[in-house]
């Protein structure tokens, strides 16, 4: 019933008020209202053109859009759902700045609205990045993935503690799993070569890739 009352209200009403508030309320139940609601209505949609590109919905609707981001280990089916919100998101905020702004700038001299942008702009990349970079580590989306992460990296010299610790964490998670993925591959080739490659041909361990 709420999720047919936001929607209702998102489509019809003229009030600013009341369209923030709803968006604000949205944002709130997005975890656990039907994935229907979220993937099989204009939701997604109405976000995207009709509020993220408004600067006095902007910030309330990219909340929503990273709640909607980070939803995790869901059914293969959703994966192209969640490759083409990324890829409309990409497309709508490039139009409203491009990877090579200087963010750090913009949050020192923006006013209060663009820092909460900016930090929420982080939590969307991190949050989708940490939930569904698989789904974008194809060939065709590589140029969308490579630029959402220039972006990351200009919000990450962002000269703010929350900020940079958002970003910071993902960074970390990232490395990591690209070490894990080398060693992988190094034990692989050592196993394919009739080799050893962690271990040492007396059984003790070699010592471990540097970092």
């Amino acid at each position: 019933m709420l999720d047919q009352l936001c929607e209702f209200i998102l489509k019809h009403s003229k009030r600013k008020s009341l369209l923030k508030v709803t968006l604000q309320t949205l944002q709130r139940f997005l975890t656990w209202i039907p994935l229907g609601f979220i993937f099989q209505t204009d939701l997604i949609h109405m976000l995207l053109d009709s509020f993220f590109s408004q600067p006095a919905f902007r910030n309330d609707a990219l909340e929503c859009l990273a709640e909607i981001g980070t939803l995790a280990d869901l059914e293969p089916q959703y994966d192209t759902l969640f490759q083409s919100l990324y890829l409309k998101f990409m497309a709508r905020l490039g139009e409203i700045f491009t990877p090579e702004t200087n963010l750090a700038a913009a949050y020192e001299n923006g006013s209060e609205d663009d820092c909460v942008f900016i930090q929420r702009l982080a939590l969307f990349f991190c949050g989708f990045f940490r939930a569904h970079l698989k789904v974008l580590e194809t060939p065709q989306h590589s140029n969308q993935l490579l630029q959402g992460l220039f972006y990351l990296v200009r919000i990450s010299e962002v000269p703010d503690n929350e900020v940079f610790k958002i970003c910071l964490e993902y960074w970390h998670m990232l490395t990591a799993d690209l070490y894990e993925s080398e060693v992988k591959l190094q034990v692989s080739v050592g196993q394919s070569d009739g080799g050893t490659s962690l271990l040492s041909t007396s059984g003790e361990q070699a010592p471990s890739p540097p970092l």
